[in-house]
């Protein structure tokens, strides 16, 4: 269980129930190769995320972290 799931179980007022009926039921794109191009006969492409150096935190919504239990400290911390 990672960091922020054993947070969210302990912390969140949210009841979260997640689905898949988007990937599920949705055609996905057969490449997943990541660069930028026209998909056509998809809905959305799965694609394997690009390493980055140096990692950061560019913005966050504060009602979300709210919500899922988190603080400002927790959400601006390094």
């Amino acid at each position: 269980m990672n960091l922020l799931s054993n947070h969210l179980k302990h912390t969140s007022t949210l009841p979260l129930h997640f689905t898949h009926l988007f990937t599920d039921e949705l055609p996905a794109d057969i490449e997943t190769d990541n660069h930028r191009r026209t998909v056509t006969a998809a809905c959305f492409s799965y694609v394997k995320p690009k390493t980055v150096k140096a990692p950061k935190l560019v913005a966050y919504s504060k009602e979300v972290a709210m919500d899922l239990g988190l603080s400002d400290a927790d959400c601006e911390s390094d």
